[in-house]
């Protein structure tokens, strides 16, 4: 052992750095669930995001803030870079918590030809996953630091060749953490091919630009990809300015074949016979439909090269997205669902039959039927759920759908032939069919039985043994399948109940798990698409809440006595789509709901929504954002801010009436968006504010409740005015632990830290590289008694991890000499660099790297 380390022969500068390491359930419950509204939260999430500057959002910004996020430092490189200055290693060890037990949105669903126990699955957000046990666990195969859109996937059907599958990405309808129109729709940047039967991905070069989410790149958003059973060649349905694309060489070129309209949005569909027959369905555009290009239903025989028209006279002229699928036991048959637009009226959805005759297939070579008047009720949310697929040992039982799904044994060539067989229990309800879920996406039957289908939707993968059975019966197939898209977190602050997390989920109404094992299954306890909650009297009261301001005030002991708690005239009040409200931590019977200008209290949670008190003096004429209270010194001190950029407060908000205080910094823009206000546990007066736009200062600090405030963005800021390519900044919390205070933040590239406030040079270090890597983070929760902090993501569950036990919970060793001394400007090729510890280092333990000051 030695305390020096003697260095032989650097020609480096002095200043130096020493870095050292140490090295199935089944879900059937039957809630009340108002129903989701895909536009509604689009809009709510456009609000968020938008350049004040622009008042859209702008131009590429995912693919610059992924590349701005790979300049920033770790967590853990920061710690190393200065632990010659005895800092502490507290580079945390975050572990996923679930929900284990529940899926989310999964668009892309396929049994294994060679192994039907095997089927991949794919969240919109979360993901490729893989089931070698015919979908009773899954394992993630997608790396973290892959794109995680997964939007459709296709195997080789070959015989010999079935070890190669492909996946797309870019979902243009759907993702929450970007929005319908403008420049953020969630994009991808191509197809990803597996050699070894979906273990492991590879981005294809030739679909890829390295600039996630622009739009620059025909691969942007992929609608559909098919394989060939004749030779292999992959063909590929887009979206948004739909094209079909051609790879004969396995995805290293591409040729076009067919474009659709110039307008947004459109679609491509594709499908393939045995032989090698293809068609294409290409959509016109529903809204503007202006296109030059050519919509409607075409043949090739040929691999593309040639194509027939065969759109009928009288195939609907102008919509915007198509599905098709070929029956497999009959190829001459082909179905189509078209979708014209969003509202729930007829004449929205069409549904065809063609089937081929003769010849190219046009004209008397195919006869078409129009059976849309056969169509039960379809709502298709502007074509964001919609699925189609024919059983394949028989082209007359076809299951298809967009809220609902419907099964019909006669492919709708009769009126009444349909019956609802999942999503909602019926059309006018919003109770959940038992062990499925509304939004549906995906579908597969099982090779062997066809009998057996998958089904993919908002809530994950169900299975049916029999979808022809009167009453069809699903079980959910969600183990493992961690998919879901948190909008919001919250803990037990009292740590009574250590281990419970409650969050509300996009799509997936509100889940609750009170355990610390990752693969507990978790409770559903709410409705509709969940959003805020809050958990008080240590653990015994919970509230739950779901789109536009829905709440209940729940006891988890007894499992009863759900009690409607929200708004007095709900949802006329102006609630968010994802409305915040906030227990005050002195008294969990007092909560306070956001309602358009006003903050409202209700002085008893526990006697109902009768105890509600609108604080008029909190309208300042402008919606209101979010808020924090404080916890003591002083409790109750309530902090909010609104649309126009100003920042409030209001001291004894538990019993106050009176007018509260401006403390605006004065320097956030007008129309921004403050999506979270942190307080201090500890001290009242210590807050954290947050900016979700994009082009704005995104981080605002006060010690002196409001005084005076810093920006703290530090290093997550391209340049000092906001500007340029820093992410949206979602939340952010102060975490004092075990005398040390820190501060985390929620982005859309992952959760970043510090300890160390330095004004506008603050610099954050992203936490979880390796786990959470840059996933979009929309909240977080800690608590101070034990370090804990939860981290809800969009996409991947939730995230936890402690200040009490981080991944190396040790102090390096301090420099206590250096010879040549601070004073040298550089060491010369001969001569020898001696540098003294304060402790023996044992050798096998650990490096001692030596950085170059340049």
């Amino acid at each position: 052992m030695s305390k020096n380390i003697l260095v032989k022969g650097l020609a480096l500068p002095l200043a130096i750095i020493l870095i050292f390491i140490l090295l199935f359930e089944r879900r059937d419950i039957n809630l009340n669930q108002p129903r989701s509204n895909p536009i509604a939260r689009a809009e709510y999430e456009f609000t968020k995001i938008k350049s004040p500057i622009s008042g859209g959002i702008p131009e590429d910004i995912r693919q610059k803030e992924l590349t701005f996020a790979r300049t920033l430092p770790t967590r853990k490189e920061i710690n190393e870079k200065r632990l010659y200055r005895g800092q502490p290693i507290a580079t945390l060890n975050w572990q996923n918590r679930g929900p284990y037990n529940q899926g989310g949105r999964t668009r892309a669903l396929a049994f294994d030809l060679d192994d039907e126990n095997i089927i991949l699955a794919g969240g919109a957000s979360g993901g490729m996953w893989r089931s070698t046990d015919a979908g009773n666990s899954w394992s993630l195969t997608t790396k973290v630091e892959d794109l995680q859109s997964v939007t459709t996937v296709a195997q080789d059907p070959r015989t010999g060749e079935r070890s190669t599958w492909y996946y797309g990405s870019g979902e243009y309808d759907g993702a929450s953490a970007g929005v319908f129109w403008g420049n953020n729709p969630y994009r991808g940047d191509g197809i990803f091919k597996s050699t070894d039967g979906g273990l492991n991905w590879a981005l294809l070069a030739s679909t890829s630009t390295t600039s996630y989410h622009i739009w620059n790149n025909d691969f942007n958003h992929i609608h559909r990809l098919k394989v060939s059973p004749k030779n292999g060649y992959l063909y590929v349905a887009t979206a948004r300015k739909g094209k079909l694309k051609l790879s004969k060489d396995g995805g290293s070129t591409w040729s076009d074949l067919l474009k659709a309209s110039d307008d947004d949005p459109a679609y491509v569909d594709v499908d393939i016979t045995s032989d090698g027959t293809v068609y294409a369905a290409v959509s016109g555009n529903w809204s503007w439909g202006n296109s030059t290009n050519k919509s409607g239903v075409f043949r090739s025989t040929d691999d593309g090269t040639t194509w027939t028209d065969i759109t009928p006279a009288n195939f609907p002229g102008n919509y915007e997205r198509v599905l098709m699928d070929i029956s497999e036991s009959n190829e001459n048959v082909v179905y189509f669902l078209i979708n014209k637009g969003y509202a729930d009226t007829p004449g929205i959805t069409y549904f065809w039959k063609y089937t081929y005759v003769s010849g190219d297939g046009s004209g008397s070579g195919g006869t078409w039927e129009d059976r849309s008047s056969n169509l039960p009720t379809i709502n298709s949310q502007r074509g964001y759920c919609m699925v189609l697929a024919v059983k394949s040992d028989n082209e007359n039982h076809v299951v298809f759908g967009g809220s609902n799904l419907w099964f019909s044994n006669d492919g709708l060539s009769t009126n009444g032939s349909s019956r609802l067989i999942g999503g909602y229990e019926s059309l006018n309800s919003y109770g959940q069919y038992i062990n499925h879920h509304p939004d549906q996406h995906s579908a597969a039957f099982l090779p062997s039985d066809p009998k057996v289908m998958i089904s993919g939707h908002d809530g994950g993968v169900s299975r049916t043994e029999d979808i022809t059975a009167n009453q069809v019966n699903w079980s959910i197939f969600n183990q493992g399948y961690v998919t879901t898209q948190f909008y919001h977190v919250s803990i037990d602050a009292s740590g009574t109940e250590k281990d419970m997390i409650v969050g509300g989920l996009q799509d997936n109404s509100t889940f609750k798990v009170n355990s610390a094992n990752s693969s507990a299954n978790w409770e559903d306890i709410g409705s509709g698409d969940g959003a805020y909650s809050a958990i008080g009297n240590n653990g015994k009261v919970i509230v739950i809440s779901w789109q536009m301001g829905g709440m209940w005030i729940w006891n988890p002991d007894a499992h009863t006595g759900r009690r409607a708690i929200y708004l007095p005239d709900r949802p006329n009040n102006g609630e968010q789509f994802i409305n915040p409200l906030a227990m005050d931590p002195s008294d969990y019977k007092i909560m306070y709901v956001l309602g358009g200008n006003f903050i409202w209290r209700n002085n008893d949670i526990t006697q109902g929504s009768s105890q509600y008190e609108k604080l008029t003096t909190t309208d300042m004429g402008s919606q209101i954002t979010n808020f924090g209270v404080s916890t003591t010194n002083p409790s109750s001190l309530l902090y909010y801010a609104t649309s126009s950029g100003n920042v409030y407060k209001l001291a004894n908000a538990n019993t106050s009436t009176t007018a509260p205080v401006d403390i605006s910094p004065g320097t956030l823009p007008s129309s921004c968006w403050v999506s979270s206000i942190g307080v201090n546990p500890e001290d009242g007066n210590e807050v954290i504010l947050t900016v979700s736009n994009y082009e704005v200062v995104s981080v605002w600090y006060t010690s002196d409740g409001g005084t005076s405030w810093l920006d703290i963005s530090g290093n997550l800021e391209e340049n000092l005015d906001g500007t340029g390519n820093g992410p949206s900044v979602r939340w952010g919390i102060i975490l004092p632990y075990n005398s040390q205070k820190n501060y985390l933040l929620g982005t859309s590239v992952g959760v970043y830290s510090t300890s160390v406030l330095n004004s506008a040079s603050t610099v954050w270090g992203l936490e979880g590289q390796n786990s959470i890597g840059n996933l979009v983070v929309d909240a977080l929760a800690g608590r101070t008694s034990d370090g804990t902090v939860v981290a809800a993501t969009h996409g991947r569950g939730v995230y936890s991890a402690s200040f009490s036990n981080p991944a190396a919970d040790v102090t390096a060793p301090v420099v206590q000499n250096l010879s040549p001394g601070d004073d040298a400007t550089g060491v010369g090729a001969n001569d020898d660099l001696v540098i003294t510890m304060d402790e023996n280092l044992v050798k096998g333990t650990g490096n001692i790297t030596i950085y170059n000051s340049d």
